[in-house]
């Protein structure tokens, strides 16, 4: 089961959101609620609503203690930008028009990121292959078995009668 890695609440979402990739590329995910309070922290309008977001992702870390790097890492840079983003807002310079920008750059996939037909079919190929190769292997191992299980009702057979 997963859990959150901010407030290791249990992720029941069949697709939960991920925060960040931890090291050998495992997902660090973000639960519901942990996502909600940081979309709440890097797109709220008020400066307030930003800060008041900061201390529950905060408060979830430091009750959790949490020691995943990767996690505290970007926990830390989503704040330091937010924060930068809450200040400006209170001192009247911020462009709100960023956001949707910055919206826009996180979902969608960048171009050489996007998997191709010829990826597709290269992927269909190579699992057609495994197939054929696990099969081979399987056989030979059911070989291998057959052989060892003759050879030993052989040796039996023969040590007693």
């Amino acid at each position: 089961m997963k859990s959150c890695s901010i407030c290791k609440a249990a992720i029941e979402a069949e697709a939960p959101s991920i925060l960040t990739m931890g090291g050998y590329g495992n997902p660090r995910y973000a639960c519901e609620a942990c996502d909600k309070e940081i979309e709440k922290m890097l797109l709220s309008r008020e400066p307030d609503g930003v800060f008041a977001a900061m201390k529950v992702l905060g408060d979830h870390l430091a009750r959790t203690a949490c020691e995943d790097n990767a996690v505290i890492a970007t926990v830390k840079d989503l704040m330091d930008g937010a924060t930068e983003r809450a200040e400006a807002i209170r001192v009247g310079t911020y462009d709100f028009s960023l956001d949707r920008e910055q919206e826009e750059e996180l979902v969608e996939v960048p171009e050489e990121l996007r998997e191709t037909e010829e990826d597709r079919a290269l992927d269909a190929r190579d699992e057609r292959i495994a197939k054929k190769w696990d099969k081979a292997i399987n056989v030979a191992w059911y070989i291998a078995l057959g052989l060892f299980a003759v050879a030993f009702v052989y040796l039996l057979i023969r040590r007693f009668f």
